[in-house]
Order: C-alpha cells, then structure tokens, then sequence
C-alpha cells in the first residue's frame, strides 16, 4: 500500500459527537450522482464500491455477502471548483474545511435542503492510502442511469476502491461495522472484475482486435501482480487474522483462467500467491511466539452495513 498524501475519510471514533446527514435514500443517491454526469468528478467510498458490486456480483452472491452496500453520504473527489458548481446546481451552500478540521484541508462540503433533510457531498483531495495521481489515473467510465437520464460518470476502479477500503482500517484504524464490511466486500468485486476483463479476451477473436487483446492482457496481468503485491504485504497480516481478507486466495482462484497464459499462471499468479501464503504464515508463527496470542482475532463486530458509524 502506498502512502498519501492525507487521509480523506474520517476515523470513526472523529464523528461520534458530530450528528450529520443521515443516510440518503436512493432517490436523493441517484440525484447527486447524476448532477455530475460527464463532469470530472470521480465517485469514490462506498457508493463507488456498491456501483461495482450490483454490476459485478450476481445478486445470490451479494446476499452472501451481506446485501447491496448503503453508504450515508456521496463522495467525490475533486476540486473546490465542483463543489461550487454542484452547490449551484442544487441552490446549496459550499464549506471548506480550515486545517483543523477532522477532513483533508483540501475537502470542500456542500450543502442542501431536499425533501426536509440535509443532503451532504463530500468533495475530497486525496485520499488515505493514494497519491493523488493514483486517484486522478485510477476511473473507469461507467453509465449511470437509464433513459434520457443517462450519463456517464467516472467511477472509482475496483483496485483503488480496494486500496481505500484497506486504508480505513490500516491507516485510518475505523472499526465500525459498515467499514469493515465494506473491506470484506471489496476482494471480491476486484476479483469479479480481473474474471470479466479476462472473459472479454476470450470473446475477442484475435485477428479482428489484436491491440484491444494485447491492452487487455497488459491489464489484467498488472492487476493481478498488484493484487498479489498487497496480499503478501506484511501491512496485511492483522487484516487477514482480525477480519478473513485473504486477497492471495483470491488471486489464486483466478489462476486457472484459460485467458492467462500458461507459464504467466504457473509462476506470477501460482507461485508468487503460494510463495505470500507461506511467508505470511511463518511471520505469523514467528509473532506468535515472540507475543503469545498475536494469531488471534481481536474484536470482529458484526458488519451489518445498515449500523454504522462514520462516513461510508
């Protein structure tokens, strides 16, 4: 996991004596994402994670794991300038954050009145756990809506959703249900989204798109091999005991795609995974001697993301 530049989200021990908005409704959800259509602003937090998750995991599989994400709030990041064309739009008022404040200094606030609630947006500058030029390289363009309100928004990408959603816990040390929960959900949709770029090689014939295929494989093996990176990190290990998060295995379930080829699977998927499992089994063996009881799972609450506590 990389440094930032400063942490986006908040703690979640930050917000207990602040009342906020409370969560948003889907209609007011689908309002504010829809304001930034073929704008700049790219869906971050857990709205960018539940985008990813409806589209990514079939609905038996999402139950499995908790239901569809619901996030109290709408991120994004981007500039001071957007939060004020937003505020425009909505006849809202924007606040920026002086530097004592729990958010970045960079992060602007807007504010609005719908339907006798306060609508809050959050408009970030970085985020804990990716250089800004992470964030500003790593969107994928996703159609939101349907009909004549159709737009196309930027949306956060599976990897860096995951890189964030580790970050709460890593970095930020949240601890409240809908964070880690939200950190349980995200291996799977990176993992649903290498499975459907490698699909997509399949589909192509090679002789019609031979650049799209050799862009496709150029990207999937590096979200693989980065997968595999943050799995062996040794950041990681409380995660994997506290919480179940084993991205290794994840990326092992991807090995015996037919998209990959051969020896690519054998050694940087197969090899590099089991090679992490390993160490990471003896860096535990060797904690847990030196600190009996370091292998044991501390306080796991319940992720039940309708509970929680703190920005999505």
């Amino acid at each position: 996991m990389s440094g930032a530049a400063g942490p986006a989200d908040q703690p979640d021990n930050a917000l207990e004596d602040e009342p906020g908005p409370l969560h948003l409704p889907e209609q007011l959800v689908q309002e504010v994402i829809l304001s930034v259509g073929d704008t700049e602003a790219i869906l971050i937090g857990g709205q960018a994670l539940g985008l990813w998750a409806d589209q990514l995991l079939d609905p038996e599989q999402l139950d499995e794991l908790g239901g569809p994400v619901t996030s109290k709030d709408v991120d994004f990041f981007g500039t001071v300038d957007l939060a004020r064309d937003l505020a425009q739009v909505f006849g809202g008022r924007v606040e920026i954050p002086d530097m004592d404040h729990v958010n970045t200094p960079e992060a602007a606030i807007v504010l609005y009145e719908r339907d006798g609630r306060t609508v809050q947006i959050d408009i970030l500058g970085c985020l804990a756990g990716l250089s800004n030029a992470e964030v500003q390289e790593g969107w994928v363009d996703l159609p939101y809506g349907s009909g004549e309100d159709e737009v196309v928004i930027r949306v956060m990408a599976p990897m860096e959703v995951l890189r964030s959603r580790i970050s709460n816990i890593v970095i930020l040390r949240r601890r409240d249900p809908n964070a880690i929960r939200q950190l349980r959900l995200s291996p799977h949709v990176v993992e649903a989204y290498i499975r459907q770029q490698l699909d997509r090689i399949l589909s192509v014939r090679p002789e019609d798109e031979p650049d799209l295929i050799k862009g496709l494989q150029r990207s999937t093996q590096d979200l693989i091999r980065e997968l595999i990176q943050h799995g062996r990190s040794q950041e990681l290990d409380r995660i994997y005991l506290d919480h179940g998060v084993d991205l290794l295995a994840h990326a092992l379930a991807l090995s015996d795609h037919p998209a990959w080829e051969p020896r690519f699977a054998d050694f940087q998927i197969r090899k590099a995974a089991s090679d992490g499992i390993t160490r990471r089994e003896r860096r535990i063996a060797e904690r847990e001697r030196k600190d009996p009881g370091f292998s044991s799972a501390r306080s796991r609450p319940e992720a039940d993301s309708n509970d929680a506590v703190g920005p999505s």
